[in-house]
C-alpha cells in the first residue's frame, strides 16, 4: 500500500489513486477466496476517508467521476464489513448533488453506475441492521 496506493494519492495522479482504493475496497467476498488483510483495509479506509472530499468537490468531470466510484466501494466495504457509515454520511449530500438533477450531477453512465451501487450497499446494510 505504502510504496504502490499512498504516492498516487495527491497531486496530478490521484484520479488513479482513487481508482485504486476503490479496488481494494470493491474486492470482498465473493469476489476473494480470504479477506483481504485487515490492516490493508483500515489503510484504504483511512485514506478515502481523507481522499473523498476532495474527489467530490473538484471542478474535473473525470475527478469527480473517481470520487463517486471510490464512494460507491467505500459504501460496498462498509456493508460488507458492517463498519461505521458516518464518513460517507458526511459526504452524501455532495454525492447526490453530483448523480442527482441540476447544474452540479455528472453526467456520465459511470455515475449513474456509481449511484447505483452506493445506494444498493446503503439499502443492504440497512436490512442487516433493521
Amino acid at each position: 500500500f505504502g510504496q504502490e496506493v499512498k504516492p498516487l494519492l495527491s497531486g496530478a495522479k490521484r484520479t488513479i489513486g482513487a481508482f485504486a482504493l476503490a479496488g481494494i475496497c470493491w474486492f470482498q467476498k465473493p469476489f476473494l477466496e480470504q479477506p483481504a488483510a485487515e490492516e490493508l483495509l483500515d489503510l484504504a479506509d483511512k485514506a478515502a476517508v481523507s481522499l473523498l472530499p476532495q474527489l467530490l468537490k473538484d471542478s474535473q468531470t473525470e475527478v469527480q467521476n473517481a470520487g463517486l466510484a471510490l464512494a460507491a466501494s467505500l459504501a460496498k466495504l462498509y456493508a460488507k464489513t458492517s463498519r461505521s457509515w458516518e464518513p460517507l454520511d458526511a459526504v452524501a449530500e455532495k454525492i447526490a448533488a453530483l448523480v442527482g438533477p441540476g447544474d452540479a450531477a455528472v453526467q456520465s453512465r459511470s455515475a449513474s453506475l456509481a449511484a447505483r451501487h452506493f445506494l444498493g450497499a446503503y439499502s443492504t446494510q440497512e436490512a442487516k441492521s433493521g
